[in-house]
């Protein structure tokens, strides 16, 4: 890429695409934005380690708290996903906050409800078919205690937590 950003752009840290801040996936390679971390200072979504490296205090969300699920297992398996704003979906409707494209994950699976900034991320199952699992155990609301692993589908994902309240 040449030249400076335009207003409202980012560059794709996978394949370097100049695309619209306001979209979730990249429109040229698919890659989720999700599950990376906005560096403020290129306007370049990075992978959580390279920001990491950076700025080595800081989470994965790029401060010193935050929460944010490891994909243990599952189509993108070794992917990191942070936990932004108040709510998190996942499931496999194309509108979702975390997609799980799966025939195994409901529309609208779950919810993480919280993004760790207070030390508290709590877990909600939407009713889904085939359940949520956190440790084994189906549940149908819990609070989410830092190295936890939540089965979603075929989907297990470890939940990680740093600082907070």
């Amino acid at each position: 890429m040449t030249g400076a950003l335009m207003a409202g752009t980012v560059v794709c840290g996978s394949c370097g695409n100049l695309i619209p801040a306001s979209v979730r996936r990249c429109t040229t390679c698919g890659s989720s934005f999700v599950g990376v971390a906005l560096d403020t200072s290129t306007g370049i979504f990075v992978p959580p380690d390279d920001l990491r490296a950076a700025r080595p205090n800081a989470s994965p969300a790029g401060s010193g708290t935050g929460a944010w699920l490891e994909v243990l297992r599952g189509g993108a398996a070794g992917d990191v996903v942070l936990l932004v704003g108040p709510m998190t979906v996942a499931g496999r409707a194309a509108d979702v906050d975390l997609l799980l494209a799966d025939v195994s994950v409901s529309r609208r699976h779950a919810r993480f409800v919280g993004d760790g900034t207070d030390g508290v991320v709590v877990l909600e199952d939407l009713g889904s078919l085939n359940g949520t699992y956190v440790n084994g155990h189906r549940v149908d609301r819990v609070e989410l205690l830092d190295a936890d692993v939540v089965r979603i589908g075929r989907f297990q994902l470890r939940y990680r937590i740093t600082g907070g309240a």
